[in-house]
């Protein structure tokens, strides 16, 4: 009986390494990299995300970030409400070259409509929010190429 068992499981185990090898996008991690520099990214592409962001974390790790993806390239806006940490904010037009880059810090704000607007100088498709200093430590600027791997 235990070699049935051991038989169907091995079976079952094989089966699922076929299915869902390990080169599946389930086991890969979406990143983004600017001058030899990568970022591990959460994925922000509805608007339920892209309205939540970061809010309410308390730290970051420096070679993480969140990566925003929109459906059309506009000009696009950020404020800082109920977001705790002091972020760099990177924006990418649809040809993934850096637009322009804007330093965020919280606001606290009561009513988040006072909160700062911190926006794009031209249309941008994406953005990345990096931990505040990260753009100006690692010398990026307006023009420079932005890669990503996002495993869509």
């Amino acid at each position: 009986m235990r070699y049935k068992i051991r038989n169907i499981l091995t079976i079952i185990a094989l089966a699922l390494l076929v299915a869902f090898p390990f080169t599946t996008s389930i086991f890969k991690i979406p990143t983004v990299e600017i001058n030899n520099t990568k970022y591990k990214v959460a994925l922000a592409k509805t608007q339920a995300e892209h309205s939540r962001g970061l809010q309410n974390i308390e730290s970051m790790p420096t070679n993480e970030g969140m990566y925003f993806i929109f459906e059309e390239p506009k000009e696009q806006s950020f404020w800082m409400a109920e977001t705790l940490i002091p972020l760099d904010i990177i924006f990418i037009n649809e040809n993934l070259k850096i637009t322009n880059i804007e330093t965020a810090i919280p606001c606290e704000e009561q009513n988040s409509f006072n909160c700062p607007r911190y926006k794009s100088t031209s249309p941008a498709k994406y953005v990345l929010e990096l931990n505040a200093g990260e753009a100006e430590e690692n010398n990026f600027k307006p023009g420079d190429k932005v890669t990503t791997r996002l495993y869509e």
